[in-house]
């Protein structure tokens, strides 16, 4: 008996923990050793087959009243010990069920009677197999290491992210969804950070963007650039300045043209390879445009 007990007081003493990553924080990605390191499996296993050992050995020994209540305090010494590795584990229904064969075991222990130690046995029995169930309903999502790091991407360098501070969201979910496989979604919010360059590009000639028209703004730049080139007191660097514009304007066409129009009336659906290809060219052009423009 004291086989049993000793280890496993041990553990029951140990000094307590931080939370698990993912109770911690659910919304972060969590590394398989991190899994392994704070699920404890191999605790929950060792800890299972000791609840089976002390629940038979309730049975077993509870003719003699002295075994019988030691073999009591085996089942739940080894309950509490699950109680714990469950709570990092987020199995509430287990944990419920473990504080009521504890209570029985504790009101057979009161008045202590032979006939009563099926009653622990059989609950020890029943618990065992809806932890079983319970665990078979946590699901986890593995991330290769390549989308793991695009996962936890943030933004597009600090050029962008001080130019354009209102796409952050979008640049940070867009990446999420990438590294998901959620495909048509990152090129649903890379939409929505070229539209905040757009909303830039509109500011630069005084146009009012209303977050709703690609072309309006496109059209209306193309014409002020066409009577810029007419203007006999134009910049000296007009030059360079039309280049850029010029190269922005064509970008924002064929991008409204080809993946801004089928991505917001939900006709497009965009595979691992497009959603990729997007999600560089829209970095790029992105941190094109911070050389000079912003919000």
């Amino acid at each position: 008996m004291a086989a049993i007990v000793e280890p496993l007081q041990a553990v029951q003493d140990a000094p307590s923990v931080c939370l698990s990553p993912w109770l911690e924080n659910p919304y972060r990605l969590v590394s398989l050793w991190d899994l392994m390191k704070h699920a404890k499996i191999e605790n929950i296993v060792a800890t299972l087959r000791n609840i089976w050992i002390s629940a038979g050995m309730v049975s077993l020994l509870g003719r003699d009243e002295t075994r019988g209540r030691a073999a009591l305090d085996v089942a739940e010494i080894n309950l509490k010990q699950l109680d714990n590795l469950c709570r990092d584990l987020d199995l509430p229904m287990t944990r419920l069920h473990i504080t009521d064969v504890v209570s029985a075991i504790q009101i057979t222990r009161d008045g202590y009677k032979p006939s009563m130690l099926d009653v622990t046995e059989r609950g020890c029995m029943v618990l065992c197999n809806n932890l079983e169930k319970e665990m078979s309903l946590k699901l986890y999502f593995t991330l290769p290491h390549d989308k793991a790091t695009i996962y936890e991407t943030t933004d597009f360098g600090a050029a962008v992210a001080d130019a354009f501070r209102s796409a952050a969201y979008d640049i940070s979910e867009a990446c999420k969804c990438y590294a998901l496989a959620r495909n048509t979604a990152c090129v649903f919010h890379l939409m929505r950070v070229m539209e905040t360059g757009l909303g830039a590009l509109a500011k630069q000639f005084n146009e009012l963007y209303d977050h709703t028209n690609w072309e309006t703004i496109i059209s209306r730049v193309e014409k002020l650039l066409k009577e810029y080139d007419k203007m006999p007191n134009r910049p000296e660097n007009w030059k360079d300045d039309r280049e850029f514009y010029s190269q922005c304007v064509s970008h924002f066409r064929v991008v409204k043209d080809a993946w801004r129009n089928y991505t917001a009336h939900a006709r497009g659906k965009y595979d691992e390879q497009e959603a990729l290809d997007m999600l560089g060219n829209v970095r790029g052009f992105m941190q094109k445009l911070a050389t000079r423009l912003h919000e």
